[in-house]
């Protein structure tokens, strides 16, 4: 089910533990999902009114966090610190203390846990003046980007027209944008999915497509930013980068009507 209410809670709830988000961000998440939501109101009002302080609001999201499969949960942390637009800021040095926090949780595989160590072991000599990593910063990035699972994102609008017109926008910006002939790995793609709890439907988008959001749509929702690893299996294709053709509002709002 996207929103997975409960699955963005626990990655919220963990993010929060390590400086990714902020708790204002948290309560408005919050409050965006009040919108729409038929099940678990009152738990989203109790984290959309805490007060924005760390421990307030983990304690807010603790009830439905405590309902999400935790399987999910370390590598969406990981995709967060790799794509989300505010992680990207962050220094060499404040990546691996991320990272060193994350293996302390104990939600990530032995094997990853043991490549962070050996990221937090080689970094403290490297500050003590021991041994020089040069290629230190490249090895993280590189070592993120393939670990991290493939990741996609929700767009949730209210409204039909309002989802109509960013599919519109998304697909000129894809065919503007596009030179050559595209591989369906790399090809932007959008998909529509029907909400369980009688909410509106919801855009889902995959990395590629994700991040021309970013640029053109900036600041993204924090809603927006929570990667899964999965398309659900009801989800309907509404836009491929590969076969998309330039679509107006009412085009748009006729392909989506259409699913």
């Amino acid at each position: 089910m996207i929103p997975d209410i409960c699955f963005e809670a626990h990655v919220l709830r963990t993010a929060l533990l390590l400086g990714l988000v902020h708790e204002r961000e948290v309560n408005a998440w919050a409050d965006a999902l009040l919108m729409t939501a038929t099940e678990s109101v009152g738990l989203l009002a109790n984290v959309a009114l805490a007060r924005p302080e760390l421990t307030t609001v983990r304690e807010a999201l603790r009830p439905l966090a405590e309902r999400s499969d935790p399987s999910a949960l370390g590598t969406a942390l990981l995709a967060f610190l790799a794509t989300d637009p505010a992680a990207a800021a962050f220094a060499p040095p404040d990546r691996i203390r991320i990272l060193a926090q994350l293996r302390r949780e104990e939600i990530l595989t032995t094997p990853m846990t043991s490549a962070i160590k050996l990221f937090e072991d080689r970094w403290m000599l490297a500050s003590a003046g021991v041994r020089a990593e040069p290629s230190l910063a490249v090895e993280l990035h590189e070592w993120l980007a393939n670990v991290r699972g493939v990741a996609y994102y929700r767009i949730s609008l209210e409204r039909a027209d309002e989802r109509a017109a960013l599919l519109g926008a998304l697909s000129r910006k894809v065919v503007r944008d596009r030179r050559v002939k595209i591989s369906p790995q790399r090809a932007s793609c959008a998909w529509m999915v029907d909400s369980e709890s009688g909410a509106g439907p919801t855009l889902l988008l995959n990395e590629a497509l994700w991040r021309i959001a970013v640029v053109e749509f900036s600041p993204l929702p924090l809603g927006s930013r929570i990667p899964y690893a999965r398309v659900p299996a009801q989800a309907v294709l509404v836009l491929d980068e590969a076969t998309a053709e330039p679509m107006g509002a009412d085009e748009a709002s006729n392909r989506l009507a259409a699913v």
